[in-house]
């Protein structure tokens, strides 16, 4: 080898070029945090398309006392019927978002948290408390949930 060093400055740059950029994992966490808030007022609102708009085509959604739901449009049927439940009084919703992970490639991210909204019931005005766990996944360049388990 007749240029040690220039053999070695050539292995760093290399070596350089072919690192993924670090990825600002707080920044998409913010993001998702973002999309949670227009799916809490879009709940408040009963505004399916907004709702759905939030999922994947394939996203799955695991919910107390129905089958698993499979599929934006099954998604989208059973959030409509929940919506026309006069039990379920949407504009009381709100979520507290406990932990969102995003992983440091920066395609897929989890968040969790409790949701709180009132009902009636036989017994008056009563709040439900759920817990759910939202995988998310990022699909060409845009945050969309693929997996969403509730429990109450």
């Amino acid at each position: 080898m007749k240029n040690p060093a220039l053999f070695f400055c050539t292995c760093i740059i290399l070596f350089g070029c072919n690192r993924t950029p670090k990825v600002d994992t707080t920044a998409e966490a913010n993001a998702i945090r973002d999309i949670e808030n227009q799916w809490i007022a879009a709940n408040q609102a009963k505004d399916i398309d907004k709702i759905i708009a939030c999922f994947s085509d394939d996203a799955v959604l695991i919910e107390p006392g129905v089958p698993v739901t499979e599929g934006r449009q099954s998604i989208k049927e059973l959030w409509g019927s929940m919506a026309t439940d006069t039990t379920f009084l949407w504009e009381t919703y709100s979520t507290t978002i406990d932990k969102i992970e995003v992983a440091a490639s920066g395609d897929l991210a989890y968040d969790r948290g409790i949701s709180r909204m009132q009902m009636k019931t036989s017994e008056g005005i009563t709040e439900y408390v759920g817990k759910w766990v939202g995988i998310w996944k990022k699909i060409d360049g845009q945050w969309k949930c693929v997996l969403v388990i509730a429990n109450s």
